[in-house]
């Protein structure tokens, strides 16, 4: 299982977890591979800190990866400043694409796994 976490001033330890800034405190959210994978680009993107736009009318966009310009309309990324198509961020291994984003990407121990049992 893999845990996301998104680095950020004065984050505590080595958890492998997300963090999303909500609050000065910050509140952690974990999240597995299963659980990214079933997560769309335009909901995964801005979690981990990039943004998901769509091209408007007038505007003349071009994909970093493929350098196809983009027709209005069509949704892309912008991944560590880098414009991306929907089709080359799905080309780019997670593992990539959360650490591009200035997250850790960590392989869980079973100790690290919530179980529900506090005692």
């Amino acid at each position: 299982m893999h845990l996301i976490r998104r680095r950020r001033s004065g984050a505590m330890g080595a958890v492998k977890r997300f963090t999303q800034k909500r609050s000065t405190q910050g509140s952690t959210v974990e999240y597995c591979k299963d659980c990214i994978d079933n997560m769309p680009y335009c909901v995964l993107i801005p979690k981990l800190g990039g943004e998901w736009k769509t091209v408007q009318d007038g505007e003349v966009i071009k994909c970093a990866g493929c350098e196809e310009e983009l027709p209005p309309g069509t949704e892309y990324g912008v991944v560590d400043g880098v414009i991306l198509c929907e089709d080359c961020i799905d080309e780019i291994p997670y593992c990539d694409l959360v650490t591009r984003m200035g997250a850790e990407w960590n392989t869980a121990t079973e100790g690290d796994i919530y179980d529900g049992y506090d005692g």
